[in-house]
């Protein structure tokens, strides 16, 4: 599988909806409230993530595989429910393999890297995603996918501090 980008930008709803919408429902590193998300602030979050290039509704993309969509249980049987369309997403690839890491990584870790920097790093024998909190937009994260030589660079290049 090649990945196509190195980083992503996601606001912290963003990556609770896709991670939950894989079966994950606690992430070590990743604050999973018991938020509900109504309808409309998940169709708005994957309206964004599809306007980025992140999600598509047509599989035009060998680098994307389906995503379900996950709704509460509860309002499915709301009169409403009927009328919601069948419509089906995609996913990169990329970001699909970054969402499988962070939810069931082999281990963790946080680096400190100076005195405000933190991040939060999952190891996977697929690779390596590093988490930090995105300075450039309030209540983002960017997610970065090394491979295991890249990820070794990469924190030898750095000054990580013990905290």
């Amino acid at each position: 599988m090649e990945i196509i980008k190195k980083n992503i930008i996601l606001s912290f709803d963003e990556l609770r909806i896709l991670l939950y919408s894989q079966g994950f429902r606690r992430c070590e590193g990743v604050y999973m409230p018991e938020k509900d998300f109504s309808q409309e602030n998940i169709i708005n979050a994957l309206d964004k993530l599809e306007k980025n290039g992140l999600l598509t509704i047509e599989k035009a993309d060998i680098a994307a595989e389906s995503l379900p969509l996950v709704f509460d249980d509860e309002d499915d049987n709301s009169p409403d429910a009927d009328d919601l369309p069948e419509e089906e997403f995609y996913i990169r690839s990329d970001l699909l393999l970054m969402l499988d890491i962070i939810g069931a990584p082999d281990a963790t870790e946080i680096l400190h890297a100076g005195e405000k920097r933190k991040l939060f790093c999952y190891y996977s024998e697929r690779g390596i995603v590093v988490s930090e909190k995105y300075p450039g937009r309030r209540d983002c994260v960017r997610l970065t996918y090394y491979d295991p030589d890249e990820f070794e660079k990469w924190r030898a290049g750095m000054e990580v501090t013990e905290n």
